[in-house]
């Protein structure tokens, strides 16, 4: 015997209709199946509703439309750069190595070298940086070598810091009246290593802050 929901079917006609989906716009999540029955003069209808999906909220859309606006500004400005960039004349640019840690003792067999090809790949002056006392002297040292080339940093770093004192501060204050020192550094706070206490990092970069002035 057929059956379908508890109803027997024998010498009736079953006739199946897939239903017309709902139009939707922007769809976001499957519904499941739904059916439905009903009965008339010897027959009975089965309704299986198709998969669809339900619309995104207004507020969705008018959050994407407004991330569109924004990534085509976007787009504008990086168009206008790089077109700019397209116009310069490499040929006049000029680079700087800011942070060249020349005083490194791996650099001691072969210094001339490494000057020598970075100013053949075109960088056109070099700032030695320093992170002790030693570092600032030695730094001086070496630009002196090469004026208008080579320039130098004078400081002390916070993993440093540790040894600073009064005297060093006198000491660096007048490292800053040679001409080839351009800045004071490295300095500054570095509460992750952590090889200074936070008072002696305090201690040292305040007082390197008001060398700045």
């Amino acid at each position: 015997t057929l059956k379908f929901n508890g109803e027997e079917m024998m010498g009736r006609k079953l006739k199946v209709v897939l239903a017309k989906p709902e139009k939707q716009s922007k769809p976001d999540r499957w519904q499941k199946d739904t059916f439905s029955k009903s009965t008339g003069s010897g027959g009975a209808a089965v309704m299986v509703a198709k998969p669809h999906r339900s619309g995104i909220p207004q507020e969705e859309l008018r959050k994407l439309q407004r991330l569109r606006e924004k990534l085509a500004t976007v787009k504008s400005d990086v168009d206008v750069v790089t077109e700019g960039v397209k116009k310069l004349d490499i040929s006049k640019l000029q680079m700087v190595d800011v942070a060249a840690n020349l005083t490194n003792f791996r650099f001691n067999n072969n210094l001339e070298m490494v000057i020598s090809r970075a100013l053949a790949r075109g960088v056109h002056k070099m700032v030695v940086c320093s992170s002790t006392l030693e570092d600032s002297q030695q730094a001086i040292i070496l630009a002196e070598t090469l004026p208008g080339v080579l320039y130098c940093t004078v400081g002390v770093h916070p993993h440093q810091a540790k040894s600073w004192t009064t005297e060093n501060g006198v000491l660096l204050r007048s490292l800053l009246d040679n001409p080839q020192v351009v800045a004071i550094g490295e300095c500054g706070l570095d509460y992750f290593r952590m090889l200074s206490s936070t008072k002696k990092q305090l201690e040292a970069f305040e007082e390197q802050l008001t060398m700045c002035g």
